[in-house]
């Protein structure tokens, strides 16, 4: 299930957020990628336009403010057609509590509320319809050393997460119950990166990138390259994919992501 998720954000970048239990204080990847390189709270704005006839929003305009939080994320479509737009509210902790989803027409509308104990550890994660009835719902358990154990759905059809630990409770392994009765098994990222396995391999480059990664799963084998353009500050302004099929080419470009940077004075 999550090395199918790896593959659909590099062909899809602009993918809906998915905010985790251990993560619940970063609501979106850019934002703790920004906050881990210590330059988010630079950062006031950023444009991200993808080509790819297969991105879910050619446009993605993303509003931080001064403590590196991301406020508002914009969606278009194509011709600067506005999609949806996000909007968060973070407690004093700097943990997101509330996620309003806005579209052009209200009955679309959305909000997802996050709950936590007295260590601000995310218990629940709820999600309200236009008419403000629950929709769906995630429930974290963890042990009492704080690390997370389970992590289960409603309205869900992998309903779900079960962390497993070793002696020493560093997490081991990540399992995924399915409806259907299927489990996948994923080891969990070290460093920030995933593990290669059998069927996965994934390669980085200095700054922490994915930079290529390989699947040979039974439909078939499927390799992702990615290059990237930096400014002066490190951040990534282009990004360009291509795909295989041949392990030994890299074949042709998928698409391109372009980023354009606003910082705070």
């Amino acid at each position: 299930m999550k090395k199918f998720t790896t593959l659909f954000q590099i062909l899809a970048t602009f993918a809906l957020i998915n905010t985790g239990c251990s993560d619940a204080n970063k609501p979106h990847n850019s934002a703790s990628t920004n906050e881990s390189s210590g330059k988010a709270k630079l950062i006031k704005e950023e444009i991200i336009t993808d080509d790819s006839p297969m991105a879910l929003s050619p446009k993605k305009v993303i509003k931080y403010n001064e403590n590196g939080k991301i406020t508002d994320e914009y969606y278009y479509d194509k011709g600067d057609v506005l999609k949806s737009h996000n909007q968060y509210t973070y407690n004093e902790l700097g943990s997101v509590i509330e996620l309003k989803r806005i579209y052009p027409t209200p009955e679309y509308n959305s909000k997802v509320v996050y709950t936590y104990d007295s260590s601000n550890k995310l218990l629940k994660e709820i999600n309200y319809d236009r008419n403000n009835i629950v929709s769906s719902e995630t429930t974290c358990t963890y042990d009492s050393d704080g690390n997370i154990l389970k992590k289960e759905f409603t309205n869900s059809f992998t309903y779900k997460y079960e962390y497993i630990y070793d002696e020493n409770k560093k997490l081991k392994s990540i399992v995924y119950f399915n409806d259907d009765g299927s489990k996948d098994t994923e080891k969990p990222k070290e460093n920030g990166r995933y593990q290669n396995d059998k069927n996965n391999t994934y390669k980085y480059d200095d700054k922490n990138n994915l930079i290529e990664e390989t699947h040979n799963a039974s439909y078939g084998f499927s390799k992702f390259t990615t290059e990237y353009d930096y400014n002066e500050k490190g951040e990534w302004l282009k990004k360009r994919t291509f795909y295989s099929e041949s392990p030994s080419e890299k074949g042709t470009l998928r698409n391109t992501e372009i980023k354009e940077i606003t910082y705070y004075p």
